[in-house]
């Protein structure tokens, strides 16, 4: 639809564009979607807000999880390797580069969360900070289908790879399924040789779990400090991630709260280690 507005008499006409579909149409397409980049700024970080789900994660960087925040402040500094596992257009990746100054790895299955991940990092010109895969993160490597809840747009989530069932371990009916490609973080850092990470943020809507499992080795390593990870309280899974996490050598730390998660039974986890 857009295209057909585009090759419209009154555009082609208007004042602004003449010159440029006078001699290529492609060319005139490309100068309009390139020079028109709705951003906004929050703490002098910039976002691509051309659709209002990702507009509102980047309006919302300081409140909707304040407890995230504070935790990468206290913990995290500019020597560091972060991890974002579930990055989605990048939140706290673009946070922990611009203002802590730390490198950082994210990984974003869904596609139109990762070309938002990865205009967000363009246009902070943070390439050199910030090094985004489009790949599940899962207990063991293989090619399946990352299941949408909802049709592709960008900024959603509730997303599950390998099966359609949702963070509250329900079977949902999915209006999309992507071919992706799926790893274990242990064969990402070991066996591709990637850096190590000193902090992990896990955020995967029910799949916490199979990203753990997956990296059994980097959790037993000292030089992972510490880790994040969302957790719905009102299932038995969260007990089994506390204890697979404090079995490693961490402990959690109740300093960090957010209420309004609270509420909903979906929180974050922090752990620090301590052994």
């Amino acid at each position: 639809m857009f295209g057909r507005l585009l090759k419209s008499k009154f555009i082609k006409e208007s004042f602004l564009l003449k010159k440029f579909f006078s001699y290529d149409f492609n060319k005139a397409f490309f100068f309009v979607i390139h020079n028109f980049t709705p951003i906004i700024k929050i703490l002098d970080i910039k976002f691509f807000s051309l659709f209002p789900v990702p507009m509102k994660r980047g309006l919302t960087l300081l409140t909707k999880e304040p407890d995230m925040i504070e935790f990468i402040n206290d913990n995290v500094n500019k020597k560091h390797i972060y991890y974002d596992v579930g990055a989605n257009i990048g939140v706290f990746s673009l946070f922990v580069a611009k203002k802590i100054g730390a490198k950082c790895i994210s990984f974003e299955p869904e596609s139109s969360n990762y070309f938002f991940l990865n205009k967000n990092i363009s246009i902070n010109n943070l390439s050199s900070y910030i090094t985004a895969f489009n790949i599940a993160l899962h207990d063991k490597n293989e090619t399946s289908f990352l299941f949408l809840k909802e049709d592709i747009f960008p900024g959603k989530s509730g997303n599950s790879f390998g099966d359609a069932i949702n963070e509250e371990k329900e079977r949902f009916s999915p209006k999309f399924q992507q071919g992706c490609l799926a790893m274990k973080l242990d064969d990402f850092v070991f066996l591709y040789k990637n850096p190590f990470p000193n902090h992990i943020k896990i955020d995967v809507d029910g799949n916490e779990d199979k990203v753990l499992n997956g990296m059994q080795k980097i959790l037993k390593d000292r030089r992972l400090l510490t880790i994040s990870v969302e957790v719905n309280q009102r299932k038995d899974l969260a007990n089994d991630i506390h204890q697979l996490i404090s079995e490693s050598g961490f402990a959690r730390s109740l300093k960090y709260f957010n209420e309004k998660y609270a509420e909903s039974g979906v929180v974050n986890y922090f752990f620090i280690r301590n052994d």
